[in-house]
This record gives structure tokens, sequence and C-alpha cells, in this order.
């Protein structure tokens, strides 16, 4: 088998070995192996070579688990409550985030829900109030695309300045 990192030079032979090396593992084929480092790895290629792949396989290195939609952060975050974090990193992702060096990712777009917007706040170090939760919301539902953090950001930021809190 021939294949390189991100399988850049596809259909040419080259298998991309970070998504074989995800499988074989979640087939339970490479028990010992420590593939925490495996996004980091397939971050410095893609940045080394500009690749950019149309393919959302692919893109796992970046928003590996990425998760959208209210019932999953509802569920995520009632596991790691519990103390479950086994669990949480299991809830709505056939790929375990944690097993490759990453964490679960709750994003705010517009399928978003309350608990996305205040779980972005709370992981980001800001209270949760319900005029800045309103804020990113809106913001998320008047895009076509989940909100980057430097995008919640400005959003939390411009929220903050126009009802006279510090930020």
């Amino acid at each position: 088998m021939h294949g390189c990192v991100l399988g850049i030079g596809e259909r040419v032979g080259n298998a991309p070995l970070d998504l074989l090396l995800i499988n074989l593992k979640l087939l339970g084929e490479l028990p010992e192996a420590d593939l925490s480092k495996l996004a980091a790895l397939a971050e410095k290629v893609a940045a080394a070579t500009r690749f950019r792949s149309r393919s959302t396989t692919r893109s796992w290195a970046k928003t590996p688990s990425a998760r959208d939609r209210r019932s999953c952060r509802r569920r995520s975050s009632k596991a790691k409550q519990k103390g479950d974090d086994y669990l949480a990193d299991r809830v709505y992702s056939g790929v375990p985030a944690g097993m490759f060096g990453r964490e679960q990712e709750i994003c705010v777009g517009p399928m978003s829900g309350i608990s996305n917007a205040a779980y972005w706040l709370q992981h980001h170090g800001y209270d949760a109030d319900q005029g800045t939760v309103d804020a990113i919301l809106k913001a998320a539902k008047n895009s076509d695309h989940n909100l980057s953090d430097p995008e919640v950001r400005a959003v939390v930021e411009r929220h903050r300045r126009g009802a006279g809190h510090r930020a």
C-alpha cells in the first residue's frame, strides 16, 4: 500500500494514511498506538503544502467531532456533569476526539440553540447571560455557516460594548 498524510496525491495510489490509522485504531487493530499527535501532524502537513481538500472526511484534523445540534450538546454536557468524559466524547461522534489528541468541539451555527451559545461562552471564560446568548444566536441564525471563535468573540464584544458591559 502506498500512502501519505491527507492522501495528497490521491488518484495516483496514495491512501490517506491519517484516515487509515484512525480506522485501524477504531477497529481495535492498533490497540497500543498513541495517535494523539495525528491531528497536529495533519494540520502541519496541510499548512506546509497549502493543501485544501473539499472532502469533509479530510477535515477531521481541523474540526473533529464538531457538533452543532442542541441534542448533541445536551447529552454531551450531561455526561460531562456526571464526570463521564469517556461517554461525553462518544455521545454523537464516530471518532472519539480524545483518542486523537483533540476534544469535542461544540459549534455555534444556524442550527444551534441556547445550550450551544451558553456552552461556548462558559468554555471561553464569559458569563452566559441571556442577552449575550441571544446576540450570539441572532448572528448564528443569520449566518450560512458555523461561526468561528473570532466571529463569536466579535459578537460578544459588540454586544457587551452596546450593553455597557466590560469585555
